[in-house]
């Protein structure tokens, strides 16, 4: 099996309601859609989203990085050598993490469609059929536990056995 062509979609969505995150509300949501098509047919698909303050790419870098310069470094490889590609983009442009994702995420589905298994099993199965609650927090300073508990609602001494932090400066 090769790749025949990689193709990308930018579309925007209108989210059902805001999304706040730190200091940015989104009311949209600004998307680029990978399409890989290989010459048994198969199609496999990615999708980046987007936060230009934290990894720098938009909607239009990530178009442009895949079609410029991961697009004519892949097509002709076999999509189901996963780890060769993903090296093959490393070589082929610095940085770019969502378009690189993206383009992954599709070559996941591709093997995935052709072994007719669900990616998670390419990944190593199912891990638990259930799962204990989570919480995670952006905090914007250094805190105190009295901080998270404020913001979340959540005691770090409570039962949740793992909360998440992303602590920055402003």
């Amino acid at each position: 099996m090769k790749i025949t062509q990689i193709k990308v979609y930018n579309v925007e969505v209108k989210l059902k309601k805001p999304l706040k995150i730190a200091k940015m509300l989104r009311e949209k949501s600004s998307n680029s859609i990978v399409k890989i098509e290989t010459d048994d047919g198969i199609q496999g698909y990615g999708e980046a989203t987007f936060a230009p303050f934290f990894a720098g790419e938009t909607r239009d870098s990530v178009k442009g990085v895949v079609e410029k310069f991961l697009a004519p470094a892949l097509t002709g490889q076999d999509p189901t050598n996963i780890f060769q590609l993903v090296d093959e983009m490393s070589r082929t442009i610095a940085d770019n993490p969502f378009a690189k994702a993206s383009v992954e995420m599709a070559l996941w589905d591709i093997k995935g469609k052709a072994l007719g298994v669900p990616v998670y099993d390419l990944c190593g199965g199912f891990r638990r059929k259930s799962f204990a609650p989570f919480s995670s927090a952006a905090i914007f300073s250094l805190v105190s536990e009295t901080t998270v508990s404020t913001m979340t609602g959540i005691s770090l001494r409570s039962s949740l056995p793992l909360i998440s932090l992303s602590t920055s400066r402003p």
